[in-house]
Parts: C-alpha cells; structure tokens; sequence
C-alpha cells in the first residue's frame, strides 16, 4: 500500500494518479536548488536528503506502477511523473519535450518460438522453456550465420574485463547470457 505521503506528493505534482526512472528521480532533488549562487556540486549534494529520496523511490517503487514493464501503463506513468519533476526543478525539454521515444518490439512466448542448430550433418532442436527462453524484446525474424559465445556481452575497461577480448564477431551471431 502507497503512504499518503507518496501519494500526496504525486498528486501535487501531476494532479492525477502519477508516475520510472529510480536513479533518475534520486538525483532530482540537487536539480531544485539551482538558484543558488553556491558552486553546484554543493548545492545539489546539501539538497539531497534520505526524506526527498525516500518520496521519489517510494512512489516510483510503489505498486500502483504495476512493476513498470515495458510496455506499460505503469511505466508511461512514472515517465509523466519525472518529466513533471523535470519540469518543476526548471529543467528545459529537449527538442521541446522530456521524452524520448524508442520503436520497441516484444514477441509473446509461443508455439511459433523455435531454436535450432544446424551444423554439416546435424540438426539440433531446443525444446521452448527447457532449453531456451527467448528475449522478449526482439525481433520477429529467422537468422542464420556463425554462432561466438560471449559470456555475460561485458565490456568494463575500468575493472579490466571484456567478455569480447580475443574474439572476432564481425558478421557473427553472439550469443551472450543474461542476468549477470
């Protein structure tokens, strides 16, 4: 159940039922205090505070956004509610909006859903569910080519990590895990 704080809060800034972006909406409340003539780092770091991130965290964690699939009306709705907060902390859209759109496509898991291997001689079949389960976000279509395992697909400079080092994958499949 939403605290009536969360909720009061939400509709304060939509006026509706509100509101995705967690990371996002923790760094908003250093984006209020703009007008202040102290150097930015120390304004946004001395507004932020446990209470302000707690208000943003809860709403957006909160299960009337129904979990925020994508797509979904929970997720839309979260979306409205940063772009409210943007918009509220003086922060100017982009080419006129605080949106982005991205053309997403998702296959429903189904009797159509098929992996096979072939190699000379050999045809390999994956039963759906036992041995494979396909991304959802993806595109309907049948390939074919070279298969290059890659791990986890981490590329980390930083820690000294890269799941592609030695590999070629120019023109090839790469198969990578997921929930690293």
């Amino acid at each position: 159940m939403i605290s009536r704080t969360v909720r009061d809060t939400a509709r304060s800034l939509l006026g509706i039922r509100i509101a995705p972006l967690v990371l996002l909406a923790l760094w908003l409340p250093s984006l209020i205090s703009c007008g202040s003539t102290a150097s930015p780092v120390v304004r946004g770091s001395e507004s932020i505070s446990a209470g302000r991130a707690g208000i943003h965290l809860n709403y957006l964690a909160s299960d009337l956004l129904l979990g925020r699939n994508t797509p979904s009306a929970g997720l839309d709705s979260a979306a409205a509610y940063i772009a409210r907060v943007f918009k509220v902390a003086g922060l100017q859209p982009v080419n006129g909006s605080y949106f982005q759109e991205i053309l997403l496509h998702t296959v429903a898991l189904g009797d159509t859903n098929a992996l096979e291997l072939r190699t000379p001689g050999r045809i390999e079949r994956f039963a759906i569910k036992d041995d494979f389960v396909p991304f959802d976000m993806t595109a309907d279509r049948s390939v074919s080519g070279d298969l290059v395992f890659a791990g986890y697909g981490i590329v980390a400079p930083e820690y000294g990590y890269d799941d592609y080092a030695g590999l070629d994958v120019t023109g090839k499949i790469v198969v990578v895990l997921r929930h690293e």
